[in-house]
This record gives structure tokens, C-alpha cells and sequence, in this order.
């Protein structure tokens, strides 16, 4: 559990300078330790610097490794001089590897004048702790002193924890309004018109309530976003998703995110509202490759016990993200009383010769947390390309199993492997202090050397199998589960997985709810009718975004552009089962009537409205609003897009006038809350 000994977060009562003040960064860019005017106390060998990123920041970063041995150990900063000040902040990032979860704590004390340490922030694991960042108030009796200093401290049973790693450290002064971007969280590669997403952090001391969001791709237009009707919290973490979409020919791009304004206002320390990415598009249709593990195990093995500690955890935290399976072993000793001849074949084929061993899409990972981290992190910005719509039906003891497999690319001579496990076991305790055990394999259907597939692009394989588990060790039949996985037999890389779905029908309808052209909806837009035209003004970019909307499940859905305006888009729809396809056409023509273009690239929506109102297509154009006698109620530039909030005026019947050059364009919105 955590015990805080100070008030973690209490940014609003600050009464600090507006302008903020950084005292103390550092992050290990020298890649020395202890830094430049920073030391250590205790154990000083056990501290370092590493290139890895595992606290969430860039390369390098601290870290501290394990020790046999009991005691305290510090790292120390500098002395600052905090004279007049009664409160300052703190920020660190950081990952706790957690070992063996008793006798040990780690925190963050302050101290003046060589005095003693005073404990501001303390936690005790019982797992692994972050990757977070942590932002801490200072406001103990050693703030305000001339020579006050902060240390991290590791106290207890050092051999308990495996690792923490730390990274991004300040000591400052709030600005009033200031978020901090932390990461731009759409995927390392990409197909067509995806979001660009990303969390940023309230390190202000004010609310935000409104965030103005700007990406760019070098040499390319800035996208703006604004995002109102938020309440986010100092210390606050916010998700957001930017109204333009990601959409370039495939390609390598740097994408940068960076906050402008809150609440209205310039982001007061731009020094931290960045942050960038390499962006891959693919060519072609690609889905997510969901990472496989593959752990062969034993309640008879100690350090499976060990490993298992964090690992089972990790899994949990990961579920939706990953894919799964356990081999019990025969050893060490006695072995587990659930191993299997099947379990057997699988180590024969990876060659293991001791457990724990761990095997992610077929290849090696090492036995810790940090290690399987590590491998996920690398392994889920992996683009797939074949789908899984498995499903599996249990009739007393008997399970019957069926799965659609669509290819993207051909697969020449792959394996399907599938196999039946039980969540959790408890029948199979051993020696090792484990009680229970997750993912435990039981059957593979129809066997351990699983089925040769080809595979052709855009083809349907069809898979049904059943089996009677009378004969395992199942025990419990509402407890089971099935996984798919398709593997090279000779390179051993595994190029999809998926769990299969009990008693689910995947669905059949491959219509659309929905499409949009530069993300503007096409107006009229009926599921039941697949071709329309849309009309774009003269000058629009080569390629411009088609995005749909389906109407059920989780279809596949593609697009095939033009290579020139005019020119058709067709956008195809493969619904959730994997066979029932439909297809859209959109014509995109050009016009070229200044005032004709003007009036049919403006885009209001939704009218009517509960408040907020869309406008788009009238980039540089000024926007006012009128009641419906005539008296104005606001005016605007319209840059790159743009909303209207009308939620406090009362309902009624409202005018938009959109100007622009000599062009003006009237329309009536509906306001009703």
C-alpha cells in the first residue's frame, strides 16, 4: 500500500509567482552518476545510469539495482537556496520492479542545514509501482531554507526490489497555467486518416477548462484543435484526441503535438508542451498484432514463484492488449501434476531445457518484468496482417471450435495453432508457495503440431474443430478459454493471436452508419445506398481523408483512393465475421465558382444543436452570430476550423454569418437544449 506523509497534490491553494520558477532539472543527460552536484549515501555501487526508458521518459535515465543486504540508501540533490518560499512543487518520473513485496520502502525526503531527513512521500510495494509521474507538494518546515536539499531514499531489505528506475526530476514553481505534454499516444505506424491522440498533464495551478492542441508534420499545414467543457485538475492527467485526422500517402513523417492555450490563454512555459513521434503509414491494410506469450512453468520451480509474482500481474494489467498460454512442466523434481505430452511437443520445439522460460511471438524474453515490458512495448507497435474471429461453444465436456482467418498479404505454409486452457487452476499445487495458476494449457486441437495453413490474401480460411476433455485435467468447465495463433514452424515468428469468444456471433451486417470526406459528413448519408458524390473546392490536396463509420460490430474496413480529383473513392466493408463484404463508391468532383465553392465547403453541424456548433470549410473567414432580430452576439476568426458555444443563450432560432473577401454566406441553427 502507499502512505503519503505530505499533501501529494494541492496546486490550488498555492499562492506562487504566475511566472513559475525551476529550480532543479535533471535528466541523466550525462549520462553520469551521481550528476553534477548531486551524491549518494549508502551503497553507492548500486546506483547507475541506464539507456532504457523504462520509467516513461527518453534515454538515459537513473536507476538503482538490488543488493544483498539491509540498511538506507540515498540519492541526494544539491543544495537550494528557497528563502521567502513557503511551498514549491516536485516531479519525477519513475518504475518500481518489485521483487519479493515485504520489508522494504521506497520515497522522497527533504532536509535543511546537513538536518535530518524528513519523509515527504513513501511507498511500500506489494508490486510493481508506475510507470507514473508523480508530482509532489514541498511545504514542510525545510522549505524557505537557504540550503535545502531532497533526496530518494530506498530503506529496508535491499535485496527485495529488483529495480527503480527514475527519470525527468524538477523542483519548481507552478506557472498559473501550464500543461505538460506526455506523450502522443496514436501508434508508431499507422494506416489512413487514423486520430492523433495523446495525454498531457495539469502541472498548473489552475483548472483547465479549455485546451487549444496544434500538430504538424514538417513543411505541411498546422492542424488546430480546440477541446471545451473540460475540467481538468491540477496534477491532473487529460486523453485527448484532435479533431483532424492523421492522413498522408505512405511514408515515414515526425509528427509534433504542443499545447498553445489554456482556458484561452498562452501556455505560460512552452518549454514542456511538446512533444514529437516517428510515424510510419503503411501501404495497405494492416490491424493490430496482438503480442503472444508462451510461458512453460511448474509449481515445483521456485523461481517461477519469483517470476510469476510480477508477471501474473503484468498479464492482468495487459489483458486486453495481449494474448496468453502456459505450459505446465514435468520438472523440476516431481514436476507439475498438469503437464502434458502436448506441453512437451511445444518445449522440444523452442528447445527449453528450464523454466521459468518465456517466448513472446516466438521469440526469447527474458524472465522479468522489465525484460517483458521491454518486448510488449516493441511488439504492439508491430503492424498484423490477418484477422481472427474465433468463437467456441461447450457441450458438457465436449468443445466445439470455429474461426474465420482473413489474410492481408499471402501466408505461404503457416501454422494455426489452437489450443484450450483453463483461466485458473488450483488443482495443480506444488512445492514453489504458488496457489494458483493462470492460462494453464490443457488441449490443443486437433494437436501440438497444430494445422498447415496457405493462405491468400483477402481469402477466407474457414476452421472447425471439436474435442472431448473428458481426459484432461479441466476443472472447471465455465472457466475455460481458447486462443488462435499462426506461426512460421521454421523461423518460429508468430504473426497473429487472438482468444476466442464463447457462444458469440460475430456480426454479419457490413453496411456503414456513416462517411465523412475531410472529416465533414456527407449529408443525406443512408446505409442502404452506396454511391454518392461529393463536391470539393478547386485547389484541395491530391488525396484528401475518407473515414467511415459502421453500423455493427468491429468490421474491416479499406479504401482505395484515386490517384487524382475527380476520381472515385471505394471504400469496402468486411463485417465483424470476416465474410459478408459491401462496398461504397464517392465520387469527389472539383468546382470551381468562388462563391459556389465558398457556400458548399462550409459545413455547420449539428443543426440542430444543444450548444456547441462545428463550423468547417471557412478557414479565415469571420464568423458572427445573430439573433433572430438582428442584434449581434459574437464575432470570431475562424483558423483551420472552429466551434461556436451557444449553450448559454436561451433556446430559439439563431443566424450564422460567415464572411469572407467579398463572399458572405447566412444560415439559421436551431439551439435546443
Amino acid at each position: 500500500m502507499k502512505k503519503f506523509y505530505s499533501l501529494l497534490v494541492i496546486l490550488i491553494s498555492l499562492a506562487v509567482a504566475v511566472n513559475g520558477q525551476i529550480y532543479i532539472e535533471e535528466s541523466f543527460n550525462d549520462s553520469e552518476m551521481p550528476p553534477d552536484g548531486w551524491s549518494l549515501d549508502g551503497y553507492e555501487n548500486q546506483w547507475g545510469v541506464s539507456g532504457s526508458t523504462y520509467s516513461g521518459g527518453e534515454a538515459p535515465e537513473g536507476r538503482y539495482a538490488r543488493t544483498t543486504a539491509t540498511g538506507t540508501t540515498r540519492f541526494i540533490s544539491p543544495e537550494v537556496d528557497l528563502t521567502g518560499e513557503t511551498t514549491v512543487m516536485f516531479s519525477f518520473r519513475h518504475v518500481v520492479f518489485d521483487r519479493n513485496s515485504t520489508d522494504y520502502s521506497v520515497g522522497v525526503a527533504t532536509r535543511s542545514g546537513d538536518g535530518d531527513w524528513n519523509t515527504v512521500w513513501e511507498v511500500f510495494p506489494t508490486e510493481d509501482v508506475g510507470p507514473e509521474l508523480q508530482l509532489i507538494a514541498f511545504d514542510n518546515e525545510d522549505v524557505g531554507a537557504e540550503d535545502f536539499q531532497f533526496c530518494f531514499f530506498i530503506n529496508g531489505n535491499l535485496n527485495n526490489l529488483s529495480y527503480w528506475f527514475m527519470d525527468d526530476i524538477k523542483l519548481f514553481i507552478p506557472f498559473a497555467l501550464d500543461a505538460e505534454m506526455i506523450e502522443i499516444t496514436m501508434t508508431d505506424q499507422v494506416y489512413n486518416a487514423d486520430e492523433v491522440t495523446g495525454t498531457l498533464k495539469n502541472v498548473g495551478q489552475n483548472e483547465i477548462n479549455e485546451l487549444e492542441i496544434k500538430w504538424q508534420v514538417p513543411g505541411e499545414v498546422i492542424h488546430t484543435t480546440t477541446i471545451t467543457d473540460i475540467a481538468v485538475a491540477p496534477a491532473a492527467l487529460y486523453d485527448f484526441t484532435c479533431s483532424d485526422l492523421f492522413f498522408f500517402p505512405a511514408g515515414d513523417y515526425e509528427l509534433e503535438v504542443w499545447v498553445t492555450k489554456i482556458n484561452g490563454e498562452d501556455d505560460m512555459n512552452p518549454s514542456d508542451n511538446s512533444a514529437t513521434k516517428e510515424i510510419t503509414v503503411l501501404d495497405g491494410l494492416s490491424v493490430y498484432r496482438v503480442p503472444f506469450f508462451e510461458e512453460f512453468t511448474a509449481s515445483t520451480c521456485p523461481p517461477c514463484y519469483s517470476f510469476n509474482l510480477g508477471f501474473v500481474p503484468w498479464c492482468e494489467e495487459h489483458a486486453d492488449e495481449i494474448a496468453l498460454l502456459k505450459y505446465q512442466m514435468n520438472w523440476p523434481g516431481a514436476g507439475d501434476p498438469y503437464y502434458t505430452a502436448e506441453g512437451g511437443v511445444r518445449k522440444s520445439y523452442y528447445g527449453v531445457s528450464g523454466v521459468p522460460d518465456l517466448f513472446g511471438n516466438g521469440g526469447d524474453v527474458s524472465t522479468s518484468v522489465p525484460a517483458v515490458e521491454n518486448f510488449f512495448n516493441q511488439a504492439s507497435q508491430l503492424p498484423g496482417f490477418i484477422s481472427i474471429a474465433g468463437s467456441y461453444s461447450i457441450e458438457g465436456t465436449v468443445i466445439n471450435i470455429n474461426a474465420n482467418i482473413l489474410p492481408y498479404q499471402d501466408f505461404p505454409t503457416l501454422r494455426l495453432y489452437v489450443a484450450v486452457f483453463e483461466w485458473l487452476t488450483t488443482g495443480n499445487v506444488g512445492t514453489n508457495g504458488e496457489t494458483e495458476f493462470e492460462n494453464v494449457m490443457m488441449k490443443m486441437v486437433p494437436n501440438a503440431s497444430g494445422t498447415e495453413v496457405d493462405l491468400n490474401e483477402m481469402e477466407i480460411y474457414e476452421f472447425t474443430g471439436s474435442v472431448d476433455l473428458a481426459s484432461t485435467f479441466v476443472e472447471e468447465y465455465d472457466d475455460l478459454g481458447v486462443v488462435f495463433f499462426l506461426q512460421n514452424y521454421g523461423t518460429k515468428e508468430i504473426h497473429q493471436s487472438a482468444y476466442g469468444l464463447e457462444d458469440y456471433e460475430y456480426s454479419d451486417d457490413a453496411r456503414l452508419s456513416e462517411i465523412r470526406v475531410n472529416n465533414i459528413p456527407i449529408e443525406g448519408f443512408d446505409p442502404d445506398v452506396t454511391e454518392y458524390t461529393v463536391e470539393l473546392p478547386e485547389g484541395v490536396a491530391e488525396i484528401v481523408p475518407v473515414t467511415a463509420t459502421p453500423m455493427a460490430g468491429d468490421p474491416v474496413i479499406t479504401y482505395e483512393y484515386p490517384d487524382e480529383i475527380p476520381g472515385e473513392v471505394i471504400v469496402s466493408v468486411r463485417a465483424e465475421d470476416l465474410t459478408t463484404t459491401n462496398e461504397y463508391t464517392v465520387m469527389l468532383t472539383l468546382y470551381t465558382d468562388i462563391a459556389e465553392s465558398f457556400e458548399k465547403s462550409v459545413q455547420i453541424y449539428p443543426n440542430p444543436t444543444t450548444g456547441l456548433v462545428h463550423v468547417n470549410g471557412a478557414d479565415d473567414a469571420i464568423v458572427s452570430v445573430y439573433n433572430i432580430s438582428g442584434q449581434i452576439l459574437s464575432n470570431q476568426q475562424v483558423i483551420n476550423g472552429n466551434i461556436i458555444d451557444l449553450s448559454a443563450l436561451p433556446n430559439g432560432i439563431y443566424l450564422i454569418k460567415i464572411q469572407k473577401d467579398e463572399t458572405i454566406l447566412t444560415k439559421k441553427v436551431s439551439l435546443n437544449k
